[in-house]
């Protein structure tokens, strides 16, 4: 007679997985983008020791804004059985949904204390940006909803962060770094285009408006086309104008990756969804070998000059 072995998940785990902290990536690339900069130019008079501190914020933010955007969209039926987004904590009932929204407030209230250390070295500049974070990441879903994930997505993992992590490391503001960050929010914008892209008609189902719903599919595939394309072009005009060094075209690496990216988001389908199931992780994973090669490259050429 043959048993069955029924596995439970440990609440760990479980925890990890709706955190879906494979996302961090966004994160990390423009803050490690702004710290480069503080090092190429400011590299003498910077605190350093306030980094880390930065950088945990921002993710706890981050984390904040997954956890709240996964107890949203199971309240509005948004992640069902028959759809891709989501960690799919929630509609596996592993834990209760009230548990995943309130983790997710008291991470971006602890982000929110742990940055009074930034705002007790940097001043009250550091506080508005955190309150903007904080409101963008508490009211992401609801942007998203009406359209507005996207833009918001641009400006806050690209230069929002950037911009943010440079000012905490050097105390002062450059617009080389908001002009720099914007290849990363294209990218980053891309990653959540594609997953929209591949949920359009489950999101037109649930009655919410993304972007992508918005325009439609073909307009949709043509805007993932831009924003990946645009990456790689405003790099190349930022060399040219000189906001950014040569060796920045370590970022050309990735054509060969981008290439593939644009071959699968050509056969988006509304009734195959899963032809793209996976283009938002490997929009990630580009995003993040596009913003590490394109840091090296800024931090390296100070020694090219």
């Amino acid at each position: 007679m043959e048993q069955t072995i029924n596995i439970t998940p440990s609440r760990i785990s479980v925890w990890i997985r709706v955190s879906r902290y494979f996302s961090y990536t966004a994160t990390l690339v423009p803050v490690l983008l702004g710290a480069a900069f503080a090092f190429r130019y400011h590299s003498v008079a910077n605190e350093w020791i306030l980094f880390p501190i930065s950088l945990v914020c921002a993710i706890l933010l981050h984390a904040g804004s997954n956890l709240i955007s996964e107890y949203e969209d199971y309240k509005h039926q948004v992640d069902r059985n028959d759809t891709f987004g989501g960690s799919g904590v929630l509609v596996e009932g592993l834990i209760e949904p009230r548990k995943i929204y309130w983790a997710g407030v008291i991470s971006l209230i602890v982000s929110v204390a742990l940055g009074m250390i930034l705002v007790y070295e940097r001043g009250m500049s550091v506080l508005y940006l955190g309150l903007v974070g904080v409101f963008g990441a508490y009211f992401y879903t609801f942007l998203k909803y009406h359209a507005f994930g996207d833009l918001e997505i641009f400006l806050m993992f690209g230069p929002m962060m950037a911009i943010g992590n440079y000012f905490v490391i050097t105390g002062g503001f450059e617009w080389n770094v908001v002009f720099a960050s914007i290849p990363v929010g294209f990218l980053v914008t891309a990653i959540l285009h594609a997953n929209n892209t591949r949920d359009i008609k489950h999101d037109t189902e649930s009655k919410i408006k993304t972007f992508a719903s918005l325009i439609g599919l073909r307009a949709s595939v043509a805007d993932y086309f831009f924003l990946l394309i645009g990456s790689y072009i405003s790099v190349i005009i930022f060399v040219a104008l000189g906001i950014v060094s040569y060796p920045a075209l370590l970022v050309l690496i990735t054509v060969p990756i981008t290439i593939k990216n644009l071959q699968i988001m050509r056969t988006a389908d509304l009734e195959k969804p899963e032809n793209i199931m996976m283009l938002d992780v490997q929009t990630a994973q580009l995003h993040l070998l596009f913003g590490l090669l394109y840091c090296v490259g800024i931090v390296v050429s100070l020694w090219l000059h």
